[in-house]
């Protein structure tokens, strides 16, 4: 395209209206009013739209790490368990529990009719439970079989005193420290819960925590 050439004028307010004319006609397409408005419209279209996705994008990012912490915390709770020893995880049978002052493991439990020829016969069934008891303080402490009640259905049952037929039957005894004592404690139940419940542990003159041993 051949570039137009400026008008030739003798008057010079002609001359110098034909040569602004010619100037306009002439300049670039990109400096023109009718192509910079539509570009710089476009541009800031295009700027918003960037804007307006980063935030959206800002925002389900921060909505989906809500969401997984929240899992997270769900996770957490669902994986927590009680502790072994506690009155909602009684330690099974062999599995030892302590508190500050002694460590108690059941070693056994029978169902017995009688303790022996002498002895009197129970009202339901006797629960023999044989324990190991060990010194976990540097003190020497007390052990009795009124340490120890068992609950069943719902209930506290107390030690029996039929225990004494037995040969291992706890007594009032001293333990020193670092030693196991092992004896057997007696309870007297109702046939169909024979063997069932919770033996909540506790040293009938302490301020420990009790613990609580599973007959099973």
């Amino acid at each position: 395209m051949s570039t137009p050439t400026p008008p030739m004028h003798d008057n010079p307010k002609a001359a110098a209206k034909a040569a602004k004319a010619y100037a306009k006609a002439t300049r670039p397409w990109y400096k023109k009013k009718r192509f910079i408005v539509p570009v710089a419209l476009i541009a800031l279209l295009v700027l918003v739209a960037a804007l307006s996705g980063g935030e959206e994008t800002t925002a389900a990012a921060d909505d989906t790490d809500t969401t997984s912490e929240s899992n997270e915390a769900a996770k957490g709770n669902d994986d927590s368990t009680a502790e072994v020893g506690s009155k909602d995880a009684p330690a099974p049978v062999g599995t030892p529990v302590r508190n500050k002052s002694a460590q108690y493991t059941v070693d056994s439990v029978e169902v017995r009719d009688s303790l022996g020829d002498f002895g009197n016969p129970p009202a339901g069934k006797y629960v023999v439970v044989t324990l190991s008891i060990e010194n976990v303080k540097d003190e020497t402490i007390q052990m009795s079989m009124e340490d120890f009640v068992l609950e069943v259905d719902g209930t506290e049952i107390a030690t029996s005193s039929e225990a004494w037929m037995l040969d291992t039957a706890i007594s009032y005894e001293d333990i020193s420290p670092g030693l196991t004592k092992q004896g057997t404690i007696v309870f007297d139940v109702k046939p169909e819960l024979a063997g069932q419940g919770v033996i909540k542990a506790q040293a009938f003159i302490s301020m420990d925590e009790p613990v609580y041993l599973s007959l099973q």
